[in-house]
């Protein structure tokens, strides 16, 4: 597993999955740094708008999601699907079954 750190709050894990790596971007809330005992109030797993159609993780909304499931004491987890560095699954593209 591989882990690297973006900012203060979002972390990159990159995991083994079945077809190839996968990377996770992980925020946690601000509380959860300053006690770590702090109890998480659950986990949103938000996914990004589809890559043919120009959705990343860096997507406004991805990201307004992200910070404000953070302030209310969730930790929110998003996967990317295309375009990142670890890429090995091929991806299907539109038209493809």
């Amino acid at each position: 597993m591989l882990y690297a750190s973006m900012n203060s709050r979002t972390h990159l894990i990159t995991v083994p999955g079945p077809a190839g790596l996968i990377q996770l971007s992980v925020d946690l809330p601000d509380e959860l740094k300053q006690d770590p005992h702090f109890a998480v109030r659950g986990l949103a797993l938000i996914a990004h708008p589809h890559p043919l159609l120009g959705g990343t993780m860096d997507n406004k909304v991805v990201q307004t999601l992200a910070r404000t499931f953070n302030q209310l004491g969730y930790v929110s987890v998003g996967l990317t699907s295309e375009g990142w560095a670890y890429q090995q699954a091929p991806m299907m593209r539109a038209g493809e079954s």
